[in-house]
């Protein structure tokens, strides 16, 4: 198992996922937003190519999802085979 899996290990993996980040916690005029922020991370990571990946930076206050997402990103990247922290 290489570090980054073990590393990876802390996070609430599994948990924090694309399939069930909850749109229905925004209001109605943050969401559609947010919908498509969250289709663009979840194509990002499923094509992710480590010859053309981008890179994102989240930024908003507590409770807005980044950490959920991050997450999910990273465990769909590790499933691709490559290497995520």
């Amino acid at each position: 198992m290489c570090l980054s899996q073990l590393l990876n290990r802390l996070l609430p993996a599994g948990k924090q996922t694309f399939d069930n980040f909850k749109l229905e916690y925004y209001d109605e005029a943050f969401r559609k937003n947010v919908e498509m922020d969250v289709k663009e991370l979840y194509e990002f990571a499923s094509n992710f190519n480590s010859d053309t990946y981008k890179n994102y930076l989240m930024i908003g206050t507590t409770g807005l999802g980044k950490t959920h997402l991050s997450t999910a990103i990273t465990e769909l990247v590790i499933s691709k085979g490559y290497d995520a922290l």
